[in-house]
C-alpha cells in the first residue's frame, strides 16, 4: 500500500492512492489491513480486452502467546487486466527452546481468468516446514517445500529440501 496512505503517479496509471491499519494489543494480537486502487489513463483499443483500474487488497492477523505464533492471512490483487488473483496463507511458529524453532506454512492462490471464456481459474499451493538450531555463533537450518501448480502451470509439482549450515566469526 506504500505505506499508512500514499498517492503514486505513473505513465498508464493515473493518480494512485493506498492506505493501511495496523492495530497491535497487549495480548500478542495485530490485525491489519490495507488497500490500494490506481487510476488506469490508458485503455485497450482490442475489442473484447477487459482494461479498468487496479485495485489490491490485504487482511490479516497474527497471534502470539507464548513461544507460538499463529498467522492467517487473505488477499487479492487485480491488475485491470480481466485476471486476478484471490489467495489465503496460514503460518504457525513454535519455539521450543531459545535455541530451537519449527515452523509451517500454507498459501492457497487462485488465478481468476475473468472474461476469458477459452481458459479456466488455476489454482496453486504451497506448503513449507521449517527448522531451526542454533548454538551459539552455530546455526542449523532446514527447509522442505511443496508446490502444486507453481507460476499457475497446471498439472505440474515441485519440491524443495534446503539444509545449511552457518558460522559466525
Amino acid at each position: 500500500a506504500g505505506g499508512t496512505g500514499s498517492t503514486q503517479v505513473g505513465s498508464t496509471f493515473g493518480a494512485g492512492t493506498g492506505v493501511s491499519v495496523d492495530i497491535s494489543t497487549d495480548l500478542g494480537l495485530s490485525v491489519y489491513a490495507a488497500a490500494e486502487e490506481h487510476k488506469r489513463e490508458v485503455t485497450s483499443s482490442t475489442a473484447g480486452s477487459i482494461t479498468k483500474d487496479t485495485f489490491n487488497g490485504t487482511v490479516g492477523a497474527a497471534y502470539a502467546y507464548g513461544p507460538v505464533t499463529v498467522g492467517y492471512q487473505q488477499w487479492y490483487n487485480d491488475a485491470g487486466a480481466g485476471t486476478h488473483y484471490e489467495s489465503d496463507g496460514m503460518s504457525v511458529a513454535f519455539a521450543v527452546n531459545e535455541n530451537l524453532s519449527l515452523s509451517y506454512a500454507k498459501i492457497d492462490e487462485t488465478k481468476l481468468q475473468a472474461g476469458l471464456r477459452s481458459l479456466t481459474n488455476i489454482e496453486a499451493s504451497m506448503k513449507a516446514y521449517n527448522v531451526a538450531y542454533s548454538m551459539g555463533s552455530i546455526a542449523i537450518k532446514a527447509h522442505h517445500g511443496k508446490f502444486d501448480n507453481p507460476d499457475f502451470v497446471t498439472t505440474t509439482s515441485n519440491e524443495m529440501t534446503e539444509i545449511s549450515v552457518s558460522f559466525a566469526f
